[in-house]
């Protein structure tokens, strides 16, 4: 099993949420934001090294989140699709003389239900240097979170486009192991999956 604090964790959040009408990232959650929460399960998790991905909103979101001690990166091209914004995370990665880590994880920053259990879930399925891919199952896909070798750093600072790191996966499929989150992969796009999901979050922390 590799430590969270040797694997760096990227958490994707450069959308404009234009099906929610309103900045997601920053929606009430359990008395922190939705974006917060992600982090705080990151750090919860024990990842040392969180890199957060935005794009719309950026400026405002920073200086929300300003507290949270993760590195902020701006992808000004986050209308051409998730590729961008997975790419710049990689790209940063491979401009380390002195990257000193095992693995990077790919998170989004709209999927609450992802938690520290699951994480670990991931970390033990995973051996470095053995150009793994722990990818998370989803009905007829596998995708993020995905945890990638080192190995593919310079592809992932390649991706272009809507498909983000799962064209990756696809690619990949014979060095793919999968794991499955089950419901924790819900994610958020509109009020009404908002209004449902986090009464529901609510629920399971009162009981």
């Amino acid at each position: 099993m590799v430590k969270a604090e040797n694997v760096v964790m990227v958490i994707l959040a450069a959308g404009k949420s234009s099906r929610m009408g309103k900045v997601k990232q920053l929606l009430p959650w359990g008395g922190r934001t939705l974006l917060g929460h992600v982090i705080e399960q990151s750090i919860a998790a024990g990842f040392k090294k969180i890199i957060v991905i935005l794009g719309a909103n950026e400026e405002h979101i920073r200086t929300a989140l300003a507290d949270y001690p993760v590195q902020y990166l701006v992808n000004t091209q986050w209308e051409k699709g998730m590729g961008y914004s997975v790419a710049m995370g990689a790209s940063y990665l491979l401009s380390q003389d002195d990257l000193n880590c095992e693995g990077v994880l790919i998170g989004l920053g709209d999927q609450p239900f992802i938690d520290v259990p699951y994480y670990r879930k991931m970390l033990a399925a995973y051996t470095p240097k053995k150009h793994q891919i722990i990818a998370t199952s989803y009905d007829e896909h596998q995708g993020v979170p995905a945890l990638f070798d080192l190995h593919y750093l310079k592809e992932l600072s390649s991706l272009k486009g809507a498909g983000g790191a799962a064209q990756l996966i696809r690619q990949n499929k014979e060095n793919v192991i999968t794991v499955s989150a089950a419901s924790k992969t819900a994610d958020i796009d509109t009020e009404e999956q908002y209004i449902h999901l986090h009464k529901v979050f609510l629920q399971k922390n009162i009981s």
